[in-house]
């Protein structure tokens, strides 16, 4: 915190992050990085179509992709 009691995250953009592998730890990666102000989820990738449609209708501004490349 500085002298006026802000952290340093509260000044800074969050930074944008993607999650590969939607598998066990997948979501909850997902779920903590989106509910923290440090970070933006930027992508969600997975091979799996219903892997990535789970958790697409959960953050909706989230790019979903099955293609690595693409992050």
């Amino acid at each position: 915190m500085d002298r006026d009691g802000m952290h340093d995250s509260a000044r800074h953009a969050p930074l944008r992050i993607g999650v590969v592998g939607l598998g066990y730890w997948g979501p909850n990666l997902a779920r903590n990085l989106a509910d923290s102000v440090d970070f933006e989820l930027a992508y969600l990738c997975d091979l799996r179509a219903d892997a990535l449609g789970a958790l697409a209708s959960r953050y909706p501004a989230t790019r979903c992709t099955s293609r690595f490349e693409e992050i």
